[in-house]
């Protein structure tokens, strides 16, 4: 592996030193999960957070992104439904607070949704908010006022993926943009929200898609943001002893 040093005045890791770690050799491997498991360690001990997934809204999506079986282009067999019924939703937010889980995540599938349907979601967040739950909502694209209005119904977090690169992208999905995305978690951003984001990999991109997913994933996401990566900072990789400072 490159262990091209860094400076510490800049502590930002370079492409070429990303690059270096996807290209990892295999007999590489063992020790490169050595260091970031000890990373793991200092930072979060023997623990792990554990949410739970409540499909809220399932198929029936207008959009054809390649890796969803829910998108408008899949043919697998799943259910589908406009909502989930009530007393399962409220029964699995009962769960993450009775085994105190970290979280409650609820994703629903489509692009776009009815200033009506918002409030409908708004009003299930707000009584599941009675009992202190973290709220986090995997949902396509809003507008600033329905944004407002999951925020102001106690809403914590939202999830919304950049998938691949703005290169890539046009290969996974021909009904929206990359930069419909990036706009999206801009205006969440501004709104307060917590952000969960990040990329899926192994759908055909180049490791160069990759690292720019997730150098376009930093530049969008410096506040409030969520999210587990190969890689963070020359600073981390410096205690993995990858790059040293």
């Amino acid at each position: 592996m490159n262990t091209a040093s860094c400076e510490k005045e800049a502590p930002s890791l370079s492409r070429d030193e990303a690059i270096a770690i996807l290209d990892t050799p295999d007999e590489e491997l063992e020790a490169l999960i050595d260091r970031a498991s000890s990373l793991r360690y200092k930072y979060k001990g023997n623990r792990v957070s554990i949410h739970i997934l409540t499909n809220a809204r399932s198929g029936n999506c207008s959009q054809d992104c390649a890796y969803c079986a829910q998108s408008c282009r899949s043919t697998a067999d799943i259910d589908k439904y406009k909502w989930v019924d009530e007393d399962k939703l409220y029964q699995d937010n009962d769960f993450v607070n009775d085994y105190h889980l970290s979280r409650h995540c609820i994703g629903l599938s489509g692009m776009k949704f009815t200033d009506k349907e918002i409030e409908e979601l708004a009003r299930r967040i707000r009584k599941m908010k009675e009992h202190g739950t973290h709220l986090c909502c995997s949902i396509g694209f809003l507008t600033e006022h329905q944004a407002k209005m999951l925020k102001e119904a106690g809403l914590d977090r939202i999830n919304h993926n950049l998938n691949s690169s703005r290169s890539f992208y046009h290969n996974i999905c021909s009904t929206h943009t990359f930069d419909q995305r990036v706009r999206n978690i801009h205006m969440l951003q501004g709104l307060g929200f917590e952000i969960c984001s990040g990329g899926i990999i192994g759908m055909g991109e180049s490791k160069e898609d990759v690292v720019t997913c997730f150098w376009n994933y930093v530049r969008s996401s410096r506040k409030h943001c969520r999210s587990t990566f190969f890689f963070r900072s020359r600073e981390l990789l410096s205690e993995m002893q990858i790059f040293p400072s």
